[in-house]
């Protein structure tokens, strides 16, 4: 029943709760067959029972003799889909997938691994064989599940080059049937790993390029940004998307807007008019953006210097710097020193800051150079003198400041 509830997207919760209120302590004698059709259901119609599902997850592992590979494969991914892990489940799970990998068909190898990758369940004992085994028989892929496998091993940070090297030949010749997300995601998902295929980006760069009103908002922050982090530069991409994407920034989620000017940032693209176009929209928005500090810095490495812009951030910011990194402030306060903006309430805020983690400043940011207005470009860090305050280098012993000259901030 609650399976084709899930397969009609038949959501009653009240109806749900109540039937799913004993089946906890029913589970044991429940067939492996309506185990999985129940949790899959479940998974569908994204309804939360965790009783139940933590039920499956001690009872299970006993019983895995009793339940064939869709039905297992299905469990996992019901489980990835809600987001409930349960590792002693996910071990024994996978140990028992393991064996069956010469039978296991193409959907059930992408949902499997699609499911330990939104749940962040990296064992690489289990992911080296599984890539090996998917390698040669992508071409029984579809478009799909060939996202969903590279997505899963951008989200587990797991690199395999004989797979990716495989997925960028099969996908490259097959880009039309994709969905706009599906070549988002694997484009994103390579820069997330590192993988940089000169030919594949560039089919998938020339693919994009002519088809960006198709392309949702995070489907072209995602492509940006994954070409970014592995330094594919394709110009006749960057002039469309400077032509695209002002009229669509509404569009954007403040992450995704972020995403994209750090990408900008990266690439060192400074098309003014995209830049302008960025810099005018975002200040109405900040309150929505949970860290801006990456937006600051893709400027500072653009060399553009937006006034209003970087005056709203100043003064948002400071309220707000419990919530950065230091690495963040760090690189807001370098990206100032290349603008040659200086905001003298901001740096206060900094300087005042600063005390309660200094240790944090030191460990994570290390000496670095901080171009400023009035100095000679020089080694900087934090005060010696009063500790607090940002400051010319005169001598380090390599990672703590020991003396400087006057506080930036004065």
């Amino acid at each position: 029943m609650i399976w084709a509830w899930g397969k009609l997207r038949f959501r009653r919760d009240a109806l749900l709760h109540a039937v799913c209120a004993d089946m906890p302590e029913q589970v044991p004698r429940f067939k492996a067959r309506d185990v999985s059709n129940m949790v899959y259901g479940l998974a569908l119609l994204d309804v939360q029972v965790p009783a139940l599902f933590a039920a499956v997850c001690e009872q299970v592992p006993e019983r895995l003799m009793e339940f064939n590979r869709q039905e297992l494969t299905n469990v996992v991914y019901a489980f990835g889909r809600l987001r409930f892990r349960r590792d002693h489940f996910l071990q024994a799970a996978c140990e028992r997938l393991a064996a069956q990998f010469d039978n296991m068909n193409e959907q059930e190898f992408s949902i499997t691994i699609y499911a330990l990758g939104l749940l962040e369940y990296r064992q690489d004992d289990f992911l080296t064989p599984l890539c090996q085994h998917i390698a040669p028989r992508l071409n029984e892929f579809k478009p799909q599940g060939l996202s969903n496998v590279v997505y899963a091993l951008g989200l587990l940070r797991f690199r395999s080059d004989p797979l990716l090297d495989a997925m960028c030949s099969e996908t490259a010749s097959r880009l039309g049937d994709f969905q706009p997300q599906g070549i988002s995601l694997i484009v994103y998902s390579m820069g997330l790993v590192g993988f940089h295929s000169g030919p594949f980006l560039q089919a998938a760069c020339d693919h994009v390029a002519g088809q960006l009103e198709d392309f949702l908002a995070q489907n072209i922050s995602n492509t940006l940004y994954g070409l970014a982090l592995v330094g594919f530069r394709h110009e006749p991409l960057l002039r469309a998307l400077a032509e695209h994407v002002p009229a669509r920034l509404r569009e954007f989620k403040p992450q995704e807007l972020s995403n994209l000017l750090y990408a900008l940032g990266l690439l060192g693209c400074a098309d003014a008019r995209l830049l302008r176009a960025l810099c005018e929209h975002a200040p109405a928005r900040l309150g929505e953006f949970s860290d801006v500090s990456n937006s600051v810095y893709a400027l500072g490495l653009l060399g553009f210097r937006h006034a209003g812009f970087m005056q709203a951030v100043c003064v948002h910011v400071p309220d707000r710097l419990s919530g950065f990194s230091a690495q963040g402030i760090a690189n807001m306060l370098h990206a100032l020193g290349l603008l040659y903006f200086r905001h003298a309430a901001f740096l206060g805020a900094v300087c005042a800051h600063i005390p309660a983690r200094l240790q944090e400043f030191n460990e994570t940011c290390r000496i670095r150079s901080w171009p400023w207005p009035g100095y000679t470009s020089g080694t900087r860090g934090w005060c010696g003198q009063c500790a607090t305050r940002p400051a010319r280098v005169l001598r380090t012993n390599g990672t703590r400041l020991l003396s400087a000259s006057r506080c930036l901030a004065e």
